[in-house]
């Protein structure tokens, strides 16, 4: 990217990536090549899932 993009750190791209589910730069449509890393393990997202279903009905 040619735009101010073009001097954001490395890790605040990364982190802006994750959050915001993009995979392209918003100003010249660059796809970036992204690999989705799950955040926890299989057992503790659905106890994270099960614990926010519960919750959401109190």
């Amino acid at each position: 990217c040619r735009g101010t993009v073009a001097l954001v750190h490395v890790e605040c791209l990364e982190r802006w990536l994750t959050e915001s589910g993009h995979t392209r730069c918003e100003l010249c449509g660059y796809k970036y090549l992204t690999k989705r890393v799950p955040r926890h393990g299989i057992f503790k997202s659905i106890w994270i899932w099960f614990n926010t279903v519960v919750a959401t009905r109190q």
